[in-house]
């Protein structure tokens, strides 16, 4: 009997995830301006063609379009992607939105100046082929030309080492 009641509470935490209550994942995840600034000054200075993978409630996808970037939010969770619309309409922006698997995806050949993948979003790949799906689908989205790689910190961003 215990084997099955665990099991129960199992899947009942599977099938409530956070990721199912934004409400909850935005007072967990608030508003944080300095990261917004980083974010936006690292896509105006590569190009304002963003893709934001695993965007969730559009905590960066809101703060990219408001400063006049193109940008498009991506997401697995259709209530985060309504709740990042609603935030959106808020605050008077159209950033495009999209569910999609940040390890299988296409976006028809849209090229992007910078894709981002921000906070720990990568933590969400638990196995080998979870990875390997996310750089292929990546690796398949066509990049402006322009400089490539990860970036460094900018130095105003960076905490001072002691």
């Amino acid at each position: 009997m215990q084997v099955t009641k665990l099991f129960a509470t199992i899947v009942s935490m599977v099938q409530n995830s956070l990721y199912d209550r934004p409400d909850l994942y935005d007072l967990m995840a608030p508003p944080d301006p300095i990261l917004e600034r980083f974010y936006v000054d690292i896509a105006r200075e590569r190009g304002g063609r963003i893709l934001d993978l695993a965007c969730g409630s559009g905590r960066l996808t809101v703060p990219l379009a408001q400063a006049g970037l193109d940008v498009i939010g991506g997401d697995l969770s259709s209530a985060m992607l309504e709740r990042a619309r609603d935030h959106a309409r808020a605050n008077a922006v159209e950033p495009g939105f999209v569910e999609l698997d940040m390890c299988d995806f296409d976006l028809g050949g849209r090229t992007f100046d910078t894709i981002i993948v921000a906070m720990n979003s990568v933590l969400h790949l638990h196995s080998l082929d979870d990875f390997k799906g996310f750089f292929g689908s990546v690796g398949r989205q066509p990049v402006a030309a322009g400089p490539s790689g990860v970036r460094r910190l900018p130095a105003q961003y960076r905490h001072a080492q002691h």
